[in-house]
């Protein structure tokens, strides 16, 4: 962003008044100079931000991917030891299962009492945006 100056008036002969107005002119400039300057590098850090966000993203879905493929092998080797030391398919398929559901048990109780924790009482108490018991 190219930014334009102004030329300054002759400062020289002029009255105290064309100087106030001379002055006046040069801060009026340098302040919206600076405020261009702020908004163009909000600008641009919050291109870089969402940049960095679709990139986190992404690698968050290939992530999730490769652990979800890693999981699934693990199990499966697990069904295989358990066939190999004598349990049934059907028997080895239900026992992970079982084990499956028990964790996601525990995963869905912390689950609530993470989703029930969320709050911003402290903010809103010092924003006083209300009472911390709403």
């Amino acid at each position: 962003m190219s930014f334009q100056t102004h030329s300054e008036p002759p400062v020289g002969d002029a009255s105290p008044a064309a100087q106030l107005r001379a002055s006046a002119h040069e801060v009026f400039d340098s302040g919206r100079r600076q405020l261009a300057g702020l908004l163009e590098l909000a600008t641009l850090e919050a291109r870089y931000s969402g940049l960095m966000l679709a990139f986190a993203l992404g690698f968050g879905v290939a992530l999730a991917v490769f652990l979800l493929c890693g999981w699934g092998l693990l199990v499966a080797a697990a069904v295989v030891q358990l066939i190999e030391l004598g349990w049934s398919t059907a028997a080895a398929l239900a026992a992970l299962g079982l084990v499956h559901a028990l964790a996601a048990l525990v995963v869905w109780g912390l689950l609530r009492r993470c989703i029930a924790r969320i709050g911003l009482d402290g903010t809103r108490e010092v924003m006083g945006l209300g009472d911390v018991s709403d």
